[in-house]
């Protein structure tokens, strides 16, 4: 597990039971838009105009992280691939409701939408690597990867190959709301009277 390799670095919440919830069930969920980092991305006094404002915050925020660390073309070239990934802001989206509040990682959604760190490996030859985890970890934190398993260590070779810690490779992802936690009261009617009309 990465958390045995980082120790204390890792900020390690406790796991709840998730059944219920939509996440995989050896998955935490977390208020925090990043277990590693918490919320020491978002340094604003007032709360972000809304989900993808407080994403971009975080990433940004690691990206500036990573920058000062930065030297080699293989880093460059991955952070120069992460800055356009915020630029472009699409972000995934869960399609399974978990509650208003919390929050819970997804690596690809059910549109294809990739999460930073799945962006970047399908971005530098590691497609293969992030369909595999997409299948088995999608709803992972990556400290929680199982690193010692064959797809594990191909996660750890790929962060190699583009000069990424462990700990930094950890730093990036983002636990996404579910998008109903963001509508307004004019999408709820609307999606009220579209379930209505499915169920008629």
């Amino acid at each position: 597990m990465l958390r045995s390799l980082v120790g204390s670095e890792m900020c390690i919440r406790d796991r709840v039971s998730t059944q219920s919830t939509g996440c995989q069930s050896d998955v935490a969920m977390t208020m925090t838009i990043n277990r590693v980092l918490g919320d020491a991305s978002w340094t604003r006094l007032e709360p972000p105009s809304d989900d993808k404002q407080r994403i971009q915050a975080h990433l940004e925020y690691v990206l500036r992280v990573l920058q000062d660390g930065s030297d080699g073309g293989q880093r460059r070239g991955i952070l120069e691939l992460l800055q356009s990934y915020i630029q472009e802001g699409a972000f995934p989206e869960h399609s399974s409701f978990f509650g208003d509040e919390e929050r819970c990682p997804l690596f690809i959604d059910d549109a294809g939408v990739p999460c930073a760190v799945a962006h970047l490996m399908q971005g530098t030859g590691g497609q293969a690597v992030a369909a595999q985890v997409n299948q088995e970890w999608r709803r992972w934190y990556v400290e929680d990867f199982d690193l010692e398993s064959e797809l594990g260590r191909q996660v750890l070779a790929w962060a190699a190959s583009v000069q990424l810690t462990p700990t930094e490779l950890a730093m990036i992802p983002v636990s996404y709301t579910h998008l109903r936690a963001h509508e307004t009261p004019e999408h709820l009617v609307c999606r009220l009277l579209l379930e209505k009309k499915k169920k008629n």
